[in-house]
């Protein structure tokens, strides 16, 4: 199948799968503000000029999401708040690349809101971005 967008994510680099493709015989939108913010803050230094710090960070916005496909998701969870996975997002180049990553489960009201069947405006967080490069065959 001809994937229009690159994002995948799984516990395993081996078990990653296509976010279009998590729910067999539906598709999903690719979620939106899916780049790479290279730091977790940004701060001012005593001379004036700002520097960043921390881990690289990303968001996935879904501006619909259905009940399937938010159960598709948060099973990357495994019932917690958050958990370790490996993402394949953008970078601020426009490319993929593939992340260990901290995934954060969007919090009510704050993240995601529901109506009319689906899940809307669903925020997942990945923090602590460490890119991933598979070992040789």
């Amino acid at each position: 199948m001809s994937h229009t967008h690159e994002y995948m994510i799984g516990t395993a680099y081996a078990n990653m799968k296509y976010v279009e493709e998590l729910v067999v015989g539906k598709m999903c939108n690719p979620p939106g503000g899916s780049i790479v913010k290279p730091y977790a803050v940004y701060r001012n230094a005593a001379s004036g000029q700002e520097y960043g710090d921390g881990y690289p960070n990303c968001e996935w916005v879904f501006q619909r999401m259905t009940v399937a496909y938010w159960n598709a998701m948060v099973a990357y969870l495994s019932g917690g708040q958050s958990a370790p996975v490996y993402i394949k997002t953008r970078t601020e180049a426009g490319t993929y690349q593939v992340y260990t990553a901290i995934m954060h489960r969007p919090k009510l009201k704050d993240e995601m809101t529901f109506g009319l069947r689906t899940w809307r405006d669903v925020t997942f967080r990945f923090t602590m971005l460490e890119t991933y490069t598979p070992p040789p065959p």
